[in-house]
Formats: structure tokens, sequence, C-alpha cells
């Protein structure tokens, strides 16, 4: 049984001659101990197919499964509850705090999530690995994009979700840091139990991933 699954998905943006087909009668499931990439241009709907995979967004019809058990009438309620507990994502635009420092986003999570986060011994190692340890009294305004990337992760990845849902994890990041997020993204899904989904452009990640998809004009096909 697949950890998170989705069944001839389909999402119509728009009514009548408006409409515009983002995606195309998707079938794809993600397990744990796996890293699974959909790698794609832009436009060819791989976000929107992301937030569909974590409940953000409803799908036109289809459907989308959680170990099994579908999700799609769940009351809103209960699907922030999944989002918060057993969902991580890593969004493109790096959504932090502007107004807390890196340290502050983490003591934030601890607030609106207090139990299940890494243990500080982790949380010290996780800080090391993405090179983001020195950075803890920064502020948003004051990093790079891939610094701030690299927080986003390590914030993701500190309240340690069984899935991981990332949206152009590298974006930003040199071909070194590129290295260490795959690395990392490849470990914590083999040793942590845990399904990751990664979509991207980038494939200098395609060697660290279990399984590759590629989405063109919001059409998934298997290309491993």
């Amino acid at each position: 049984m697949a950890t998170l699954e989705l069944k001839k998905v389909n999402k119509v943006f728009g009514k009548g001659s408006n409409a515009v087909q983002a995606l195309t009668t998707i079938d794809f499931e993600s397990n744990e101990n796996e890293l699974t990439l959909i790698l794609g241009p832009s436009g060819s709907g791989k976000s929107t197919l992301l937030t569909i995979l974590g409940g953000i967004q409803t799908p036109t019809d289809g459907e989308i499964l959680l170990n099994g058990a579908s999700i799609n009438q769940l009351k809103q309620q209960e699907q922030e509850r999944i989002r918060l507990n057993q969902i991580g994502f890593i969004l493109q635009r790096y959504s932090l705090v502007p107004f807390l420092n890196v340290y502050e986003q983490f003591e934030l999570l601890d607030k609106v999530k207090p139990n299940g986060n890494l243990s500080q011994t982790k949380f010290n190692q996780l800080l090391k690995q993405l090179g983001i340890d020195k950075l803890l009294n920064q502020y948003p305004a004051e990093l790079s994009g891939g610094q701030a990337q690299r927080v986003a992760i390590a914030r993701t990845l500190y309240a340690n979700p069984k899935i991981i849902l990332a949206d152009e994890p590298t974006a930003a990041l040199d071909t070194d840091r590129v290295e260490v997020v795959g690395e990392l993204l490849q470990t914590i899904a083999h040793e942590q139990n845990k399904a990751i989904v990664t979509v991207t452009h980038d494939v200098r990640l395609k060697k660290f991933a279990d399984h590759v998809y590629e989405l063109v004009d919001g059409r998934l096909s298997k290309a491993d």
C-alpha cells in the first residue's frame, strides 16, 4: 500500500471557453523509504501537482489517498490536522517569517507543533549539515537566496513529518549545496522511513532518486 497516492486526478482552472487543463489523468504513488523525483519545465503543472498531493488544492476529479484512505472528502479541520502532523512542505518562495530570526523560525514551529519535532542533538546536526549553524541570529532579509532556501529546508525537516513535499528545493543553490541537499533527502528517506516527493527542473537531483517521473503539459509518465 502506497503512503501517498493519486488516482486518475485531473485539475482544470476556469470554466467554459476559459478552462485550462493543468493536470490530465494523473496516476502516482509515493512510498516510505523512497525519494521520488518529478521533473518538468516551468509551466508543466509541477507546483499544482504538489499542492494537490499535500491537500492544499483539491482536484477537479480523481482521488487522493493517504495510507490507503481517501482524504478528498475530509472536513477542512481534519485535512489541516493531517498537514500539520504528517506532511512537511519545502516551498519555492522560502516562506520564512520576515520579522523572526532564523532560530525564532524554529521556536515558532515548536509553538504550533509542540510534539514530535527533532531532538536538540539531531537539530544541531541538521543545522551543520546544511551550513546554517552560524546564521541563527540573522533575519530573512539578511540571507542570500541559497541561505534562505536551506533554512526553509531545515525548518521542514525539523518538524519530522512522515511525508515531505518539496517544490524546487535546490533553487538558488550551487552544485556543492545541491549535492548536500540531494544526499540529505536521500538519507532521510532511506534511514527514517519517510516518503519524499520533489518536483523540480534540476536534473542534478536524478542520481539521488529512487524513482523519476516526467511531467510535461500536465501529463505524468515514469522515466525510470
